[in-house]
């Protein structure tokens, strides 16, 4: 059955946070969840530089390879308060502290 869930959200560094929810795919923070070597940003057709936000349409760009933050800035600030929210709630680690 459905476990009611609609968001996920990714805490895998303390500086950088993941939501997910439907097709949608918000990331912000700073060093993402990997550093890509060059010659496979390049290979791959990734921006040299991760932005501090980035959102993605999975169901069209699976890879993650096309950030439309600026094409859907209404979106892209829902998201960013849903995950501020998620965040600020008890259902997620302490922002602080000593994770690193």
């Amino acid at each position: 059955g459905s476990s009611g869930r609609t968001t996920i959200v990714h805490n895998t560094f303390a500086k950088s946070w993941a939501l997910r929810k439907d097709q949608w795919l918000l990331l912000e923070g700073q060093g993402h969840h990997s550093r890509l070597p060059k010659w496979f940003r390049e290979a791959e057709g990734l921006p040299a530089k991760e932005p501090s936000r980035a959102l993605f349409d999975l169901s069209a760009d699976p890879q993650q390879k096309n950030n439309i933050a600026e094409l859907h800035p209404e979106l892209t600030a829902e998201l960013s308060a849903l995950l501020k929210q998620q965040r600020e709630g008890s259902r997620t680690a302490p922002t602080t502290g000593s994770r690193r």
